[in-house]
C-alpha cells in the first residue's frame, strides 16, 4: 500500500518507504518541489534583539560544536520531527498520530479514496511500462535458397535461438 508519488515508486514495507525518502534518487526527484512545512511553525527560541542602527561587530556563535547532523523525517500531520527509523516506526504506530490521521480524514472525507485512486492509476501505469521493458522482441529468420536467390521468412515473437552444446 506504500507509494511515493514524487518518484512513482511502490516500496513493499514501511521501512522500505522511509528509507526511500532518504535515497539519492528521491532527493533528486524531489528537489524541484522540496517541502519545508516546519518553516511556517513559529520558532520557539527567543533571539537576541537586533538594532539596525547599532554598529555591527562579528561575534562567534557559541555552542555550534553541539550540533549533530541527522537525516530525519517531519510528520506534517503531527508537526513533529522524527530523528531515526526506530522513532519513525514508533511514531507511525502512536495514538497521537492515529488520532491526527482520523481527524484529518474526518475533515477531508474523500482524501483516502482519492489517494487510493491516484495510487492505483500510477501502479497500473508502472506495471504496464515494466511489462513493455521486460519483454524483448525476438525475430526468427528462416533463410532458404532457391534457384532465383535467397528468400527470408520472418516470424515475430518466437523465442530466442538456443545454442545446443
Amino acid at each position: 500500500m506504500h507509494w511515493c508519488p514524487v518518484c512513482n515508486e511502490f516500496p513493499a514495507t514501511t521501512k522500505d518507504y522511509l528509507t526511500h525518502l532518504h535515497s539519492p534518487g528521491h532527493h533528486k526527484m524531489a528537489a524541484a518541489h522540496m517541502e519545508a512545512p516546519w518553516h511556517s511553525v513559529p520558532c520557539m527560541n527567543e533571539r537576541f534583539p537586533n538594532y539596525p542602527s547599532a554598529p555591527t561587530k562579528r561575534t562567534p556563535i557559541r555552542g555550534l560544536q553541539f550540533f549533530v547532523p541527522s537525516t530525519a523525517w517531519y510528520c506534517k500531520l503531527c508537526d513533529q520531527f522524527i530523528g531515526d527509523l526506530h522513532c519513525a516506526s514508533a511514531h507511525l504506530e502512536s495514538i497521537v498520530h492515529s488520532k491526527n490521521y482520523t481527524n484529518f480524514v474526518e475533515q477531508n472525507p474523500h482524501w483516502e479514496t482519492d489517494w487510493m485512486s491516484d495510487r492505483q492509476k500510477a501502479f497500473e501505469k508502472s506495471r504496464a511500462n515494466a511489462k513493455m521493458e521486460e519483454k524483448p522482441q525476438y525475430t526468427a529468420h528462416t533463410i532458404t535458397f532457391c534457384k532465383d536467390g535467397f528468400h527470408t521468412k520472418t516470424q515475430k515473437d518466437s523465442p530466442p535461438p538456443t545454442s545446443s552444446t
